[in-house]
């Protein structure tokens, strides 16, 4: 049996993300067909009454190419780098305390022009936070830094921390 990690695929709306906590659901990700879209246990028709997505119309080729940001490893501008040679955006979903420690490579990211998004404070596994306050906490806290360094609001786009693995079926 194959495994996959979904790390690199999701894109989560916080919206979502509170609706889900309070819900108890989860939420997660099927890969049965090579080169074909996921299937999520929540309908994409679902998931856009919160303006939230993880997969687009399916009727162009498109490929996101995304960063979880949280400990450095000294590759980051490296990769900003190079994303500006080739003229190519990408999303950093970065911890809290990535952003505190980084200003000035999160206002190089948001001023070359790639999403600078949520990846939580801490980078705790959310789906054992059962508490809809600390979740929130989480995501507030490093919306706050972000607001801090940039001036500006946070996207709204978010990465939940954790491995997620899902069956192929």
């Amino acid at each position: 049996m194959k495994r996959i990690r979904t790390v690199l695929i999701c894109f989560f709306v916080l919206s979502l993300c509170y609706t889900n906590i309070h819900a108890g659901d989860s939420w997660g990700l099927a890969f049965p067909t090579e080169g074909e879209q996921p299937r999520g246990n929540a309908t994409i028709e679902y998931l856009q009454q919160f303006d939230a997505f993880y997969v687009g119309s399916g009727d162009e080729k498109v490929i996101y190419l995304t960063f979880d940001a949280g400990y450095e490893n000294n590759f980051t501008e490296a990769i900003l780098d190079t994303l500006k040679a080739h003229n190519v955006p990408a999303a950093f979903f970065l911890v809290g305390t990535y952003i505190k420690k980084n200003p000035d490579i999160i206002m190089r990211m948001v001023e070359e022009g790639h999403i600078v998004a949520n990846h939580t404070m801490s980078h705790p596994d959310m789906s054992k936070i059962n508490d809809k306050e600390a979740y929130a906490k989480e995501l507030s806290q490093a919306e706050e830094l972000y607001a801090m360094v940039t001036g500006k609001e946070m996207p709204k786009f978010y990465r939940p921390p954790a491995e997620y693995i899902v069956k192929l079926i």
